[in-house]
């Protein structure tokens, strides 16, 4: 692969201060400042704006920036026409694409790897939360729920913060995953282009006429064509059927070759022809011992 096309990727994507990646993060890091900062959390009742549908507010939102940031902005198109056009006039093009492909594939998955182990889960919340929520009788007394409040507000955050910042390697696994699709799609068309350029060129062999000696030779080698071409068949799983079927592997033709329809039987004479004006042309001489 062309050194320096996937770390180009990659600083575009993760690395680079502007990247979506690094803009993603420092949206994360500014969650308490952002949703909590501003809620009471030192009072003796828990506050109506702190509770767990706080959470998804700010998984909510995280995700809509990503998807502005990585699909609406059309950075994948960009990244993809840039290497393109980078790669355009080296040798081995097609194979350069596959292999950055492949590496941003790997990259991808292995980016999941970083997402830190969770603190807290939602059945803990949950419990937090009823706690917060509840004032025992000591509590009321005492005129303090404080502590749990306290407690349901940092493990809320906490958790937050963690879903945040596993959806941002999830988003940045998926767009980095998209784009190895791209230039995996770009390297099969120019493949394609390559295949639809290509003329078949036989050598020519109209001036070569076979002579009437070798008219049963054409037959007994267009039989042996056929029959190799059945056991290679058989081979692979497939068996006679009345019309072909190429996922159930069935073909009428798995027959004895006397019992080919005729038109299949001249495909197989033809090819044997063929073969023995090739033979011919390139000067060799075809005889029959005794």
């Amino acid at each position: 692969m062309d050194k320096g096309i996937f770390e180009n990727i990659i600083a575009a994507v993760v690395d680079n201060p502007q990247s979506p990646y690094h803009r993603l993060m420092d949206k994360v890091n500014d969650i308490d400042v952002d949703y909590f900062e501003n809620i009471t959390r030192d009072e003796n009742t828990l506050s109506p704006e702190l509770n767990l549908a706080l959470k998804q507010t700010v998984v909510e939102n995280v995700d809509e920036i990503a998807r502005q940031l990585l699909y609406d902005s059309g950075l994948s198109g960009k990244i993809t026409f840039d290497i393109l056009d980078q790669l355009k006039n080296k040798e081995h093009y097609r194979q350069i694409l596959l292999d950055t492909a492949n590496k941003l594939q790997r990259y991808a998955k292995d980016r999941l790897l970083f997402i830190p182990t969770q603190k807290h889960d939602d059945v803990e919340l949950n419990k937090l939360y009823e706690q917060a929520k509840e004032v025992t009788l000591l509590e009321h007394v005492m005129q303090n729920n404080r502590m749990d409040i306290i407690a349901f507000y940092r493990a809320l955050m906490e958790q937050t913060e963690w879903e945040c910042k596993a959806l941002v390697e999830k988003r940045i696994s998926q767009f980095i995953a998209l784009i190895a699709d791209k230039i995996g799609q770009a390297a099969t068309k120019e493949l394609y282009i390559q295949h639809s350029k290509y003329i078949p060129q036989p050598v020519n062999t109209d001036d070569i006429k076979l002579p009437e000696d070798l008219a049963g030779l054409v037959e007994l080698m267009a039989k042996n064509v056929h029959e190799i071409w059945a056991a290679t068949r058989i081979k692979q799983g497939w068996t006679y059927g009345p019309e072909r079927d190429d996922k159930q592997r069935k073909h009428p033709c798995l027959v004895p070759y006397e019992e080919l329809p005729e038109e299949e039987k001249i495909y197989d004479r033809n090819t044997s022809t063929e073969t023995l004006k090739l033979i011919m042309k390139l000067g060799f001489e075809i005889s029959r011992n005794g």
